[in-house]
């Protein structure tokens, strides 16, 4: 448990109209943080998780930004600090979607891996450079006649 480091022009800085919830030291809205913290005692104090089990949840406040710059000027407040950057295991998040997808729960981990190589391929051929114009127009081009075929055909049926 530790009091929190009020900035000096703290009540300045968080009067500033804004949508975002300020920073619990120097007052500045945080619009997307990295940190948070745990505060307690009407926002006087931060805690860790553990200690907040152990406190009176009356006075329980709940997570609250800490901007990056904030947590450099304090480390003594880094053991308290929540990252809350999101780490995946894309490899096992893609498995999981695969087999939802296809329904085969027992889908060995190579044909889940192949799968994704081949998407990766398509999604790739779309970086490659911008295509020729006159390319493009000719297939548009081939696109509507085959569509004023079929519309002919279609007409002469009924």
């Amino acid at each position: 448990m530790i009091t929190v480091p009020k900035h000096p022009d703290y009540s300045k800085n968080s009067a500033k109209p804004s949508e975002h919830y300020p920073c619990v030291v120097c007052g500045k809205p945080a619009s997307n943080p990295r940190y948070m913290v745990h505060l307690h005692n009407g926002g006087s104090t931060i805690v860790t998780e553990d200690e907040a089990e152990q406190l009176d949840p009356a006075g329980d406040m709940s997570l609250y930004p800490l901007g990056s710059d904030c947590l450099k000027k304090h480390p003594e407040l880094k053991p308290y600090a929540q990252d809350q950057r999101v780490k995946l295991d894309w490899k096992a998040l893609y498995a999981d979607l695969y087999r939802q997808t296809c329904g085969d729960e027992r889908a060995p981990e190579s044909a889940v891996m192949d799968d994704a190589r081949r998407r990766q391929e398509v999604l790739n051929s779309y970086k490659n450079e911008p295509e020729d114009i006159e390319d493009v127009m000719e297939r548009q081009r081939l696109h509507w006649e085959d569509r004023r075929a079929i519309e002919r055909d279609y007409t002469q049926l009924y």
